[in-house]
């Protein structure tokens, strides 16, 4: 039989221990004229090829659906613009860079020719990106060099050209009452919001104070001072809610808490005690490492302060 066959005159090591059994095989793993006849003739074929490699008597034992393959080869090449195109733009944005003198024609003009606008807000001296901008060295020192109303020639970027107004310069120090005007009127509009809804948020247990409100009682998990945000509300970090948690006894209920994006009532079920360790070797350790990596700008930040240095770096053409 074939197995005997086998043990008698094959040479090949690699079936000779199986009966010259192969395990199956996808094309292009084997020499040509035995593929051809593994895959061309039917199941329960017998027959014989010559390679290189001798003569091979063969049986077609099984075969799997055959799966198209296909060799795909990737070749990645940086693509950057011609020196014709980088030229050709910087002169279109020149070009509008001059017809925007100030703010208005700045805004008119762009959005005549179509082109994205937006604002960053709050630029810091060392900042290394801004809104929509990532590398932003360039136009940072140039907010920091310019006055007030100023419009900037074209500002190359890694993705495009900028050309930016400078709206308003913030002193250092404390804000003026327009600077942060907006700000507290909302903070202001949200904490009164926040009342009149508290006080619709009445009833002897949970469940009667979320249908005072038309709202379901939900159960959060996990909840800490360290991270004290409500799991599963959408809400994000409470602070409030967290201190309450943890400071109401099991069982009762709260008042209403007016937190940070929502108003809430809670109920404390299960408080988890904090473990005890015999050893705080671990959190020192990350402590310390911690200080030592701030500990070179806590000192520069001294020396500046104390020296009375103002860091202009940004500023330097």
């Amino acid at each position: 039989d074939f197995d005997d066959l086998v043990q008698r005159f094959s040479g090949d090591p690699g079936s000779k221990s199986t009966g010259g059994v192969y395990d199956f095989f996808p094309r292009g793993r084997m020499v040509k004229p035995f593929e051809d006849f593994c895959f061309d003739k039917p199941v329960g074929a017998i027959g014989w090829v010559e390679t290189t490699y001798g003569v091979h008597l063969i049986e077609v034992l099984d075969r799997r659906s055959e799966v198209e393959e296909a060799r795909v080869a990737y070749i990645t090449r940086k693509v950057g613009a011609s020196a014709t195109t980088a030229r050709d733009a910087y002169a279109q944005a020149s070009e509008f860079a001059i017809n925007a003198t100030d703010k208005e024609s700045l805004m008119a003009a762009a959005a005549e020719a179509g082109y994205a606008t937006g604002e960053a807000n709050s630029i810091a001296p060392a900042a290394r990106s801004i809104a929509g901008v990532r590398d932003a060295a360039e136009i940072v020192g140039w907010t920091f060099r310019s006055e007030q109303g100023e419009v900037s020639n074209p500002i190359l970027t890694p993705d495009f050209y900028i050309v930016a107004h400078l709206d308003q310069i913030t002193e250092a120090g404390e804000p003026t009452l327009e600077a942060v005007e907006e700000e507290m009127r909302t903070g202001a509009m949200n904490q009164a919001k926040g009342e009149l809804y508290a006080e619709k948020m009445v009833g002897a247990n949970l469940d009667e104070v979320a249908a005072a409100v038309g709202e379901t009682v939900k159960t959060g998990r996990n909840l800490s001072v360290k991270f004290p945000t409500v799991r599963g509300s959408g809400a994000g970090a409470e602070p409030k809610v967290a201190g309450a948690a943890l400071s109401i006894p099991i069982g009762n209920m709260s008042n209403a808490i007016v937190g940070e994006e929502g108003v809430w009532v809670i109920a404390p079920q299960k408080v988890t005690e904090a473990s005890s360790k015999d050893s705080y070797l671990e959190e020192q350790s990350t402590i310390a490492t911690r200080a030592r990596a701030n500990f070179p700008f806590t000192v520069l930040n001294a020396m500046q302060k104390k020296a009375d240095i103002d860091d202009n770096r940004r500023s330097a053409n």
